[in-house]
């Protein structure tokens, strides 16, 4: 959440200045990785997806009415998890139910650069096409746990829990970026747009599709 206000804050500052806009970008879409997590002795396998979308800001200076350049931060995230009911325990004169979870996760943050090519097609420069293509950097933390939970039968607020297996790790990647789509003038200099876009680097690939609000200064 830091990162996402100082970028935030940074693009701010930026962007104050004629020619330049600011924007903000939510996608969700089908996600691909090599991060798969098999337990073989538990019979289970986790396979990460993508939840909450991904959610980005971005800036870019405006060289002339077809060219742009822009650049952004992107954070989104993985998630997989299974439980299982094993029985019951007792412990101290109390009974537990007894669950094994498996989890495992992967957040991301990304930053890209992308020249950006535009051009309206009406006569009211209401409407515009755009396509860009860049690179992205993306730093990739993984991190997979297995534990056991026992909860209190008469009150579920009383629990503890043991752990049966951690892992982690981190990848940093450089990746290409593709993207195209529709932006309309909804209000003065302020604009809505529709996009799909693919991302691929060592560590995964995306197809996503996006809406954006951005507002040119």
């Amino acid at each position: 959440m830091k990162r996402i206000i100082l970028f935030f804050l940074s693009l701010i500052s930026y962007c104050a200045y004629s020619n330049t806009y600011i924007g903000i970008e939510y996608g969700y879409g089908a996600v691909n990785h090599d991060y798969k997590v098999n337990y073989i002795q538990d019979g289970v396998s986790l396979d990460p997806d993508i939840s909450n979308g991904k959610v980005s800001l971005f800036g870019g200076y405006q060289f002339t009415e077809q060219f742009s350049l822009e650049f952004g931060y992107s954070f989104f995230k993985f998630e997989d998890d299974y439980s299982r009911t094993i029985g019951t325990i007792s412990d101290s004169g109390r009974d537990y139910i007894h669950e094994r979870e498996w989890d495992a996760r992967v957040n991301a943050d990304q930053f890209y650069i992308a020249p950006a090519f535009s051009f309206y097609f009406d006569g009211q420069k209401k409407w515009k096409a755009n396509i860009k293509t860049g690179v992205t950097y993306t730093q990739y933390h993984s991190k997979s746990m297995s534990y056991d939970q026992y909860e209190y039968i008469l009150n579920d607020d009383i629990e503890f829990m043991i752990n049966r297996h951690s892992n982690e790790r981190k990848n940093n990647e450089i990746g290409f970026l593709i993207g195209t789509g529709v932006d309309y003038n909804i209000y003065d200099n302020l604009w809505l747009g529709l996009s799909i876009s693919y991302q691929i680097d060592e560590f995964s690939d995306s197809t996503l599709a996006g809406i954006s609000a951005y507002y040119r200064f």
